[in-house]
């Protein structure tokens, strides 16, 4: 939240100074000015438009400057052919530009990330070819023109008006989007650029979140594009090819994607780059002088500028972060507020053996390999069920069939009653919640933004409330910060809440996304080899948790290697080898099994020796 504060605060410095740099300039030369830091601010207002869609939902687009004409044109035909307002055209274009910008989502989204961005271009030629052709709307090659300003009370706006108008706009808008993004809808953007089935397994809704992203950025691109075509006072099909939007990837990328200031800073630099080498130099040279200019930058600068002042600040505060890198065992100890600040009801007696999971038959095969042979698994609730084998045995695959990341070939899944949800992000919201197996972090987002990712389907915010600001979203947004706190004390990493996940230490690591987990309020908690890499004093600490979430009425299913600490703390274990159950029942039963001791020693019953206890405090 202190990064984003000082974002915005350097926001608005950088826009104040744009807003007094034209009358800085003597009056024969202020028009001038006033017209070229009109431009700038289109610019960066378009520049922040395809950074919601590249830099933060990671939907790389080559259509923003096609958007962009999409709405030009909407409004000057609109003001020109029809008599309307440019009060009235504005949001007409506007919203004609973000229909045509989810239309063209819907149909685009499931394509990978390389397609994607083929199918914008695309778009983007289609368009201009369209405002080429079709001559009796678009005026053709030579275009619409006489396009005037807005008018207040009869009177059109002086430039200076417009000027203040269009500055006034584009900051409301990038308001706006640093709104949206520090909310539970930005954090769904970030998480889902960085780590798609991490965020499914969250509760997000992958397609539909990049749909309200690119949805979101066609608009802002739709206001600059109306904002321009006001300005400039003509539109041409040239507005809509690949060079006009030069500028604008220029702009984000030296800014640094993925930052609320970057597209600004990066606009700023390269429209004051590209000025003072064209007044300097002639006309040959400057498109290859600007061009080594920016490719040197970026080479040097890859985070972009604002991107690589925020890793050197990053380094800076680690070093001076000075806590313990292992967890202490007297951590979770205090189940009441774990209750109170995850949320969970009171724990029900258990007097039913109905299971909150069963699995009937599953069988999975991936090409010629069957990693699953027809496995039957049942969970009852309030317990901890351990899952174990050998490595290759099955007990991934099983679990990714549980939670929807696999699609069984054979048998059913039933969950409280009801068929498995067949979506990830659908099994979340039922509160069956996933900890992977290799860490699932979102490493570039905060520990604190990956704590509230995990309270995304508990957050009531809304799109239009958090881009406002209403009163109600702003609540719900400090209550799951609060909570958010609450939790990362609790596990003693409160003073790391402002770092990036990526930077702490592996132990940390899997105890956040536990953490994470934990904040979605699950029913039923699957962990996958939750103790890998863990010293001794993590694994306690690890195991007085689990218990402690036993004991809150949680169900947990553990998948695990470490034989010590399944035994110690798990009520029930079921055993695979190359895909098929060989055992199942109590850990004393289960240590005892020939099968299971051949599976994992090799050698006879009366030959192996088992010490499979751990003391749990």
């Amino acid at each position: 939240m202190i990064a984003h504060l000082r974002e915005r605060s350097w926001i608005i410095v950088l826009c104040g100074f744009a807003l007094l740099f034209p009358f800085i300039f003597p009056s024969a030369e202020r028009n001038f000015w006033i017209y070229y830091s009109s431009t700038v601010g289109v610019t960066i207002l378009l520049a922040s438009a395809l950074n919601v869609s590249l830099g933060y939902a990671g939907l790389f687009s080559m259509a923003h400057s096609a958007l962009y004409a999409v709405a030009a044109y909407a409004s000057a035909i609109l003001v020109t052919r029809t008599g309307w307002p440019f009060w009235l055209s504005l949001p007409a274009a506007v919203l004609l530009t973000t229909l045509v910008g989810t239309l063209m989502a819907v149909t685009t989204l499931r394509a990978s990330n390389l397609y994607f961005a083929v199918i914008t271009l695309a778009f983007a030629l289609l368009i201009q070819e369209l405002a080429r052709v079709w001559t009796p709307i678009t005026g053709g090659l030579f275009g619409l023109h006489s396009v005037p300003r807005p008018s207040l009370d009869g009177a059109p706006l002086s430039p200076i008006a417009y000027f203040l108008l269009i500055w006034l706009i584009a900051g409301v808008a990038i308001w706006g989007l640093a709104n949206i993004i520090n909310s539970r809808y930005g954090r769904a953007f970030r998480a889902i650029k960085l780590r798609e089935e991490a965020a499914a397994a969250l509760g997000v809704a992958p397609l539909q979140y990049k749909l309200i992203a690119f949805s979101f950025s066609a608009a802002l691109a739709g206001v600059a594009g109306v904002l321009f075509v006001h300005l400039a006072g003509f539109i041409a099909p040239e507005i809509a090819g690949i060079d006009a939007g030069l500028l604008l990837f220029v702009g984000v990328f030296l800014g640094g994607v993925g930052t609320l200031t970057g597209p600004v800073v990066g606009v700023l630099f390269a429209s004051g780059l590209q000025l003072t080498i064209s007044n300097t130099l002639d006309a040959a040279y400057q498109q290859l002088l600007f061009g080594a200019v920016m490719l040197l930058t970026m080479l040097l600068l890859p985070a972009g500028m604002i991107g690589t002042l925020r890793m050197w600040w990053t380094r800076h505060s680690t070093r001076t972060t000075t806590s313990p890198e292992t967890l202490s065992t007297e951590q979770f100890l205090d189940a009441e507020a774990i209750r109170r600040i995850i949320g969970f009801d009171q724990p029900a007696a258990i007097t039913t053996h109905t299971p909150l999971l069963s699995a009937r038959g599953i069988v999975k095969s991936f090409g010629g390999l069957q990693a699953l042979r027809g496995v039957d698994l049942d969970i009852v609730p309030g317990t901890i069920h351990g899952l174990i084998g050998p490595n290759g045995s099955g007990k991934s695959t099983l679990v990714g069939c549980l939670t929807a990341y696999h699609r069984c070939d054979q048998g059913a899944i039933h969950y409280a009653g009801a068929p498995l949800p067949s979506q990830m992000h659908q099994v979340a919201a039922a509160g069956l919640v996933r900890v992977f197996q290799i860490p699932h972090l979102f490493g570039e987002m905060s520990v604190l933004e990956n704590v509230l990712a995990g309270f995304h389907l508990r957050s009531r915010q809304r799109f239009f409330g958090t881009l406002l600001q209403l009163p109600a979203d702003r609540r719900d947004e400090q209550t799951l910060r609060r909570a958010a706190l609450e939790l990362l004390a609790l596990a003693g990493m409160a003073d790391k809440a402002q770092l990036p996940a990526s930077q702490l230490p592996h132990g940390q690591q899997r105890m956040l996304e536990v953490i994470r987990a934990l904040a979605m309020r699950p029913r039923l908690l699957i962990l996958d080899e939750p103790a890998t890499g863990l010293v001794s004093q993590e694994i306690q600490a690890l195991a007085n948790l689990l218990l402690r979430l036993r004991d809150i009425g949680l169900t947990i299913l553990l998948i695990e290697h470490n034989m010590s600490f399944v035994m110690g703390i798990c009520d029930r274990v079921t055993v695979l080898e190359e895909g098929s159950k060989i055992a199942e029942g109590s850990p004393q039963e289960v240590q005892r099994d020939p099968e299971v001791i051949l599976a994992y020693l090799g050698e006879s019953a009366e030959q192996a020796h088992l010490n499979l206890s751990v003391p749990v405090k």
